[in-house]
C-alpha cells in the first residue's frame, strides 16, 4: 500500500499553556507484554498485556514555560485540565493541512505528572529542558488516548530562547564557563493496585539535584579539590535577543540558586594543542527541612552578582 498520510508535531496544550517548540519528542504506551509457556513446549502459547506505563518525553527550549509550571522540586500536577499532544497532518503535494480541518491527530491524557529531568545550557548554543509527562489512570479515562480526525488547538509561536549565563560559586563568578548541566536526579514512584493494568498513583520519591559546569581552564582547582557550598551558588540562563544578548540589567533572564552542598573537581583534561577543560560538580543538599536544594529564584530577573 503506498504512503497516504504523514503527520508532524504541532504542540502540547494544557489549559492556557502551549508548548510549541521541540527538539525531540517520543510517545510510548509503555506496554509490558506477558508470555507463558505450557510444560515442555518450546514456544509460548499465551500472550497478554500485564501493564501499561504510558508517557511522553520531550526536549524544548521553552525553559521559562517549564520553570513557571514546576515547583522547586521540578514536578507539576497537570491534572486540572487535559494534556493534549497534537500532530499536524502534512498535505499531499502541498505543505500542511489547515489547523481547523479535522484531519489531524491527538493524544490526550487526563491525569499527568510533569517531571523536569534536566536543563542543558551551552555557552554558544540553545539551552534545552528535558521533560517527562507521566500518564496515570483517573478512574474513568485510559491514561493515554489516541484520536484521529481532529482539529488543532494552539497557535505555534517562537518563545524566548536562552543560553548559558553567569555562574557564581560561594559568591565568586566562575571564569568563562562553557557548558552547564542541571540534573534534578528525579526518582518517581509509579504504582497501582487491585490487578489494574494502569497505574493510579505517581509520587516523587527523591530528587537529588546535581550541577556540572565545564570551564576552559584549570582555574577552578583554586576552589579546592572538594569544598563546601555554604556561601551559596547562583546559576543564570541568559536570554537572547535577535541581534544581541538581552542586557544584564534587563529583568528577562532566569536565575536558579542553591545554598548548601558539596562541590568537587571531577577532572581536568586536554591534549597537546587544545586548552584544558575542567569539570566542576556541585552536589546540592537541602539547607533545612522546608527548602529544596535547588530553587528557581526568578524566571524574569536581571543578572547580578
Amino acid at each position: 500500500m503506498p504512503l497516504a498520510t504523514v503527520d508532524i508535531l504541532h504542540g502540547i496544550v494544557n489549559s492556557s499553556t502551549f508548548i510549541s517548540e521541540f527538539t525531540s519528542q517520543e510517545v510510548s504506551p509503555g506496554i509490558q507484554p506477558f508470555l507463558s509457556h505450557s510444560a515442555g513446549m518450546v514456544s509460548p502459547q499465551h500472550a497478554d498485556v500485564m501493564k501499561f506505563l504510558p508517557e511522553i518525553r520531550f526536549t524544548t527550549p521553552q525553559i521559562k514555560t517549564i520553570l513557571d509550571l514546576v515547583d522547586d522540586d521540578g514536578i507539576a500536577d497537570l491534572s486540572g485540565a487535559n494534556t493534549d499532544l497534537y500532530f499536524k497532518a502534512a498535505a499531499d503535494q502541498s505543505n500542511r493541512t489547515a489547523d481547523a480541518t479535522t484531519a489531524h491527530h491527538r493524544f490526550r491524557a487526563a491525569q499527568v505528572l510533569l517531571v523536569l529531568e534536566r536543563i542543558s545550557a551551552p555557552h554558544d548554543g540553545d539551552a534545552q529542558a528535558q521533560c517527562r509527562l507521566i500518564c496515570a489512570y483517573d478512574g474513568t479515562n485510559a491514561p493515554l488516548v489516541y484520536a484521529g480526525s481532529q482539529a488543532l488547538s494552539g497557535t505555534p509561536a517562537t518563545a524566548a530562547h536562552y543560553t548559558l549565563g553567569e555562574v557564581h560559586i560561594n559568591g565568586s563568578e566562575i571564569d568563562g564557563p562553557q557548558n552547564m548541566e542541571i540534573d534534578w536526579g528525579q526518582n518517581i514512584l509509579q504504582a497501582g493496585g487491585s490487578g489494574d493494568q494502569y497505574n493510579t498513583f505517581n509520587c516523587q520519591l527523591q530528587s537529588t539535584p546535581r550541577v556540572t559546569i565545564d570551564v576552559m581552564n584549570s582555574v577552578p582547582w583554586a576552589l579546592g579539590q572538594a569544598f563546601d557550598l555554604t556561601a551559596g551558588c547562583s546559576f543564570y540562563l541568559r536570554k537572547r535577543g535577535r541581534t544581541a544578548r538581552v542586557a544584564d540589567a534587563t529583568a528577562e533572564h532566569i536565575k536558579l540558586t542553591a545554598s548548601d552542598g558539596l562541590g568537587c573537581i571531577e577532572r581536568t583534561s586536554g591534549d597537546g594543542m587544545s586548552p584544558n577543560s575542567t569539570t566542576i560538580a556541585l552536589n546540592l543538599i537541602a539547607p533545612d527541612a522546608t527548602t529544596f536544594p535547588l530553587v528557581v529564584s526568578n524566571t524574569a530577573v536581571a543578572i547580578t552578582t
